[in-house]
């Protein structure tokens, strides 16, 4: 039996103006639709004349009632509203719109009857989802103007081009009005980050009113889930998933089922950054997993293997994925160690079982995924399917706007699934911006123009008026933000007026509209600039050696004889009066020799460890971080001043390094390390020769060269932090490092 609703509001005000034809309105539906097939035709509208007539289900009407809710029901002169809905497989349907046909999620409107009586219209839909989005558009083409509720109508074939576009967001923040928010946004899908908690029972229960959401979306085909769980996501002290230990595994089954259970179709399996690297590729973390399988890559197929054999056969729908160790192109794919990975992975797990990869390229402005990264990630894997994990612009807070490119026909390639990185459902909320921001891209990357879709999605999340002041306020931070990345300190001084200005005229603009605008983030982020162009670098002078120093670990006075000494200074508040002792000297167009002194009570007991472990995590390390260069590129949407090496020890000897703060196995330094323990603690040699960093030129240490840098001791036991420069609230501010002038002897 068909439902008939008959959507009648009591309160408000409208005066009809009558149906009338020919009208050309544009711009109203977002995302931008593929075909509108005939002019817009705008009538008035009285609630308690439409009828919508619908069987499936109610979501679709709902987000129709509420756009005509609180309108008057008193309108004589408008037309009865009839909107009769299905999915164009109905014979129903089908007889009002023969021969149309719709890729999944499709949707079509047609206007099959137009006079001042009577306006009736079709919704078909390619499924569920198409009904809801045309359901949606049809809000969108609804208004309030000069206090008259007005309808615009036109013939419509639209459909997404990326059929499963996830945002993200941590699972545990969930909820019905978020999910609703971004279905009736025509979004198709949100993953759920977990990283540890999956291992913790009392997580479960505490997420149980999610899971329970989840599964109703689910079943009523409102959204899809992905359910990502890190394997190597530890709690602190605990040791990483043994892939040789078949009850671990088991566990984890567990928790993919239980997700599953209740409406998790696709499943995103992290091992990434967490697996180990040494310099012969990647390594496994237990002995027992190293004498059970022939290679990391193996063992994270063997892995994928055992889910899939246990969750297909009882969840047939299920797609599983894997991000990998070395999910970006930066990570050293092409060379035989990584390139091992990847192909012992691909023939350990089920065909199946897709691979998760990301990567873009910096062009004249935006970043630009190119069809040669895709094609150099699937050589390797045979008959894998592998779609995006884009965090090409998504991460950078706090005015997000989509700014990515990807070659044409990659959503065949990718299978249509697209799973973007932030955190959507209220935490950042510039991300939820961002996310439908995206959307419109993914489902129209033909017709996109990001000003305009970054404006409309200011205009959903936060109201009209919040779309000129953001604007504006965004493109004063950019301005002022170019001239820090390429510390540019004495040319911000009339950026920053510009930002204030901007910043001020935004603060009159949220405090008249009341909208919840998330101006601590950007007071944030005004503060930092302004700081920046405020601050005084520390500054040394370094002189060239005066004897040849050997990097064994033995500070040896006559070797640093003359070498520029200076402490470390508190930056946590305990380090209890004992300070690191820094001595840094060079020889000319070849390296800089530094040397750490390091009082210390604890005792040496840090295991071995392969390259590229988190070494920053063990109970002291040393942190150092040097831009060996002062000459930046522009030119690229590059983080300029962000091209720094960061290279990482521990008392053992360990190594880590990176460029800046991008990950390990994109890059490895050229330097040299020795540490030895002392009567009071212990110590650190390094040679460090001009680092080969991106956007920039190196210069070798020789009189007249300026480099930039920063060092840190960390004592994880304690909480203790010591640096040179203490000003900034995280490490890795290269706005906030001191000068290194390399100079003649007097």
């Amino acid at each position: 039996m068909k439902l008939l609703c008959l959507i009648a509001v009591l309160t408000g005000l409208v005066v009809s103006t009558g149906a009338v034809a020919g009208e050309c309105f544009t711009g109203k539906i977002y995302p931008t639709p593929q075909k509108v097939l005939s002019s817009y035709r705008k009538f008035n509208v009285d609630p308690a004349k439409v009828v919508v007539n619908y069987s499936g289900d109610s979501f679709g009407p709902q987000i129709y009632k509420q756009a005509i809710d609180g309108v008057s029901s008193s309108i004589d002169d408008a037309p009865l509203l009839s909107i009769t809905a299905g999915l164009i497989s109905s014979p129903d349907i089908r007889n009002l719109v023969p021969e149309l046909e719709l890729p999944p999620q499709g949707y079509a409107l047609r206007c099959t009857e137009f006079t001042p009586e009577r306006v009736s219209i079709v919704i078909a839909g390619a499924d569920n989802r198409g009904v809801i989005y045309g359901f949606a558009t049809l809000k969108q083409l609804f208004s309030i103007e000069d206090g008259k509720a007005v309808q615009l109508i036109a013939d419509i074939n639209d459909f997404p081009v990326w059929t499963n576009r996830f945002i993200c967001d941590f699972f545990a923040n969930f909820n019905s009005e978020y999910i609703q928010f971004y279905a009736e946004n025509k979004v198709a899908g949100i993953a759920g980050l977990t990283n540890a908690e999956w291992r913790n029972p009392q997580w479960w229960e505490k997420v149980q009113p999610q899971l329970d959401i989840m599964k109703q979306f689910h079943d009523r085909d409102i959204m899809t889930f992905m359910a990502q769980l890190h394997i190597y996501s530890t709690p602190p002290g605990k040791p990483k998933m043994n892939l040789s230990n078949e009850q671990e595994i088991d566990n984890f089954i567990e928790c993919c089922r239980k997700m599953a259970e209740h409406g998790a179709t696709y499943f995103m399996i992290a091992a990434d950054d967490s697996t180990p690297r040494g310099v012969d590729g990647y390594k496994l973390y237990s002995t027992e997993e190293q004498q059970k399988f022939a290679s990391a890559g193996e063992a994270h197929g063997y892995l994928m293997k055992r889910i899939y054999d246990a969750l297909k056969p009882e969840f047939p729908d299920i797609h599983l994925a894997m991000v990998a160790a070395p999910y970006s192109l930066d990570h050293g794919i092409g060379t035989p160690s990584v390139d091992k990975y990847v192909t012992d992975w691909a023939k350990t797990a089920p065909d199946e079982v897709a691979w998760i990869w990301t990567g873009w390229t910096p062009g004249p402005g935006k970043p630009y995924v190119a069809k040669e990264q895709k094609m150099r990630i699937t050589r390797l894997l045979g008959n894998h399917k592998a779609f995006i994990f884009d965090n090409s612009n998504g991460i950078y807070t706090p005015l997000v706007k989509w700014e990515t490119s990807y070659y044409p026909g990659m959503e065949k390639d990718d299978d249509g699934i697209a799973f973007l990185l932030g955190l959507g459902c209220g935490s950042r909320p510039w991300e939820t911006v961002y996310f439908i921001n995206a959307c419109d891209y993914l489902w129209n990357p033909d017709a996109y123009n990001a000003d305009a879709s970054y404006s409309r999605a200011l205009e959903i999340v936060f109201g009209k008026e919040a779309v000129q002041p953001v604007n504006q306020l965004r493109k004063a931070l950019l301005d002022a933000d170019m001239e820090r990345r390429l510390n540019r300190r004495n040319n911000i001084a009339g950026k920053i007026n510009a930002l204030e200005e901007a910043f001020s005229q935004f603060k009159a603009a949220k405090d008249a509209s009341g909208k919840p605008l998330p101006d601590k983030q950007l007071e944030i982020a005004v503060n930092g600039l302004k700081a920046f162009a405020q601050y005084q670098p520390k500054e040394i002078i370094v002189y060239p050696a005066l004897n040849n120093i050997t990097v064994d670990g033995n500070l040896n006075e006559d070797e640093w004889s003359g070498a520029t000494e200076f402490m470390l200074a508190d930056r946590s508040g305990n380090c209890n009066g004992k300070y690191v002792k820094v001595r840094i000297t060079y020889r000319e167009n070849d390296a800089a020799y530094l040397a750490f002194s390091i009082p210390s009570e604890q005792k040496n007991d840090i295991p071995d460890m392969p390259h590229d472990s988190p070494v920053f995590l063990n109970p002291e390390a040393l942190e150092v971080m040097l831009q060996t260069t002062d000459d930046f590129q522009p030119g690229t949407d590059a983080d300029y001043s962000g091209s720094y090496a960061h290279l990482a020890f521990d008392r053992a000897g360990n190594t880590f390094d990176e460029d800046a703060d991008n990950g390990s196995y994109a890059w490895d330094g050229d330097w040299q390390l020795a540490v030895k323990d002392t009567a009071d603690g212990w110590c650190a040699e390094m040679r460090v020769p001009a680092q080969k960093i991106q956007f920039s030129t190196p210069q070798p240490p020789a009189p007249g060269v300026v480099w930039m840098g920063n060092f840190f001791y960390i004592n994880n036991n304690t909480g203790s932090v010591q640096s040179w420069d203490t000003n900034g609230y995280t490490f890795h501010m290269p706005e906030y490092f001191g000068v290194l002038k390399f100079a003649e002897r007097e």
